[in-house]
């Protein structure tokens, strides 16, 4: 069945839940926002109108002949990827007021999202780059550092009043280290650099002294080219700060939750911890780099840190079977990670085939059946009931029974209700 002929309320709730747990969007969010954006009535929810909107001026603008849905899918994959937090509000009972004037921006910002030259050549020509921004996408400064070439970004810092480029120098030199972008880290490094010097002081009197050597030590990167010009001016204005094996384990924590796999191999090599530092005896335990690149689903991460020796102790199973990533479960489990409490992590969150790895690699039912069957009676997991009522030797207490089938009713879930009547009419039978 295609996506579009599921029925409306289904698919909402699916991403009403994910937006109440905060998990990632399921892989279908970014086609459906698309469908719904190219069919909404004209007089229908606003935000989706204006996403349709935006895509017209796009087109229309556009000198390689794009159309309005190509312009769609691409806008929508990207608030799907980036703005889980402002797509829970498209299907709110409160929308969002849409303004008239504030369309001509966001275009200007959805232009450089998607790379239509002929209306970037007239945001850099208009000398306004650094203020343009838009309610829903962003702003445009943002988008220069990140996918922009050099035109773009010198016109940002150009067009910056001298009163805030002191502010900006250091936000655009954070978020273009942070993209990777070399070329761009310099520009920005020198720009307005005679008339405004860096200032560095880690006790310094000027809180963009303070602010600028605090984000200089901490800034990360995925690039190596950006790190090396990161540390060498670290040895000029960081000098009262150790780069030993500590830091360079922050990093490497950061790497994992971001998937940033040359980076995590660059700092176990000078000397991070694959399990982290451990914390003074009483305080919060950190999670691991390995439970963070579970957490976040980065699978050649997670291959990295099981090669360099990092421990498969509870709760990095745990993570990764909430999380939902069947390739990883398979290899913590292959070395041989502990199975405790994987198991109702995985049925809470609906991921059948997870519960059915575990399962078959040991992990015990044991006092749990009850938690775990309402959790398939939850997500309606026919076969992840089934599978559960036959690994407990196709036995489930009558109080268990009952109260799956009264969750089954209250929440009209009929299938999971009959469900539990059958089982309930073998029990009595059998």
């Amino acid at each position: 069945m295609r996506l579009e002929q599921l029925p409306v309320e289904l698919v909402e709730e699916v991403l009403k839940h994910a937006f109440e747990a905060r998990d990632p969007l399921p892989p279908f969010a970014g086609k459906y926002l698309q469908y719904r954006v190219m069919n909404e009535p004209q007089h229908g929810r606003p935000t989706l109108n204006f996403i349709r909107d935006v895509a017209v001026s796009l087109s229309q603008a556009s000198s390689d002949r794009r159309k309005t849905i190509d312009f769609v899918g691409q806008l929508c994959q990207h608030l799907a990827d980036n703005y889980q937090f402002n797509i829970a509000n498209f299907w709110g009972d409160q929308m969002p007021e849409i303004l008239d004037q504030t369309i001509e921006d966001s275009v200007y910002v959805a232009a450089l999202l998607t790379k239509t030259t002929p209306l970037i050549n007239k945001l850099v020509a208009s000398g306004q780059m650094e203020s343009v921004q838009s309610w829903l996408f962003g702003t445009a400064r943002n988008y220069a550092a990140q996918y922009g070439d050099l035109v773009m970004m010198k016109a940002v810092m150009d067009s910056c009043l001298p009163q805030y480029i002191l502010h900006l120098r250091r936000w655009m030199l954070q978020f273009s280290a942070e993209a990777g972008r070399m070329d761009i880290v310099q520009l920005v490094w020198n720009s307005a650099i005679d008339e405004h010097p860096w200032e560095f002081a880690r006790g310094g009197k000027t809180c963009h002294a303070k602010t600028n050597e605090s984000c200089l030590a901490n800034m990360d990167t995925p690039s190596r080219d950006v790190f090396e010009f990161l540390m060498d001016k670290r040895r000029i204005h960081c000098t009262t700060r150790d780069y030993g094996d500590e830091k360079y384990t922050q990093f490497l924590s950061v790497c994992a939750c971001k998937g940033w796999t040359e980076m995590a191999v660059h700092y176990l090599g000078l000397g991070a911890k694959v399990d982290g530092i451990p914390s003074p005896r009483g305080a919060f335990q950190d999670p691991t780099p390995l439970v963070k690149a579970c957490t976040y689903g980065h699978e050649d991460v997670v291959d990295l840190l099981l090669a360099h020796g990092a421990s498969v102790s509870k709760p990095t199973l745990e993570v990764a079977a909430r999380s939902g990533s069947l390739s990883i479960v398979q290899k913590l489990l292959n070395y041989g990670a502990e199975l405790e409490g994987a198991l109702l992590a995985a049925a809470a969150k609906g991921w059948g085939d997870i519960v059915q790895e575990l399962l078959d690699h040991g992990a015990s039912i044991g006092s749990d059946l009850q938690p775990l069957l309402l959790s398939a009676v939850k997500h309606e997991h026919v076969l992840m009931f089934k599978l559960l009522v036959q690994r407990n030797g196709n036995v489930v207490d009558p109080v268990t029974m009952l109260e799956c089938a009264r969750v089954a009713v209250e929440q009209g879930l009929d299938s999971m209700a009959q469900l539990a009547i059958e089982v309930e009419y073998r029990n009595k039978s059998g």
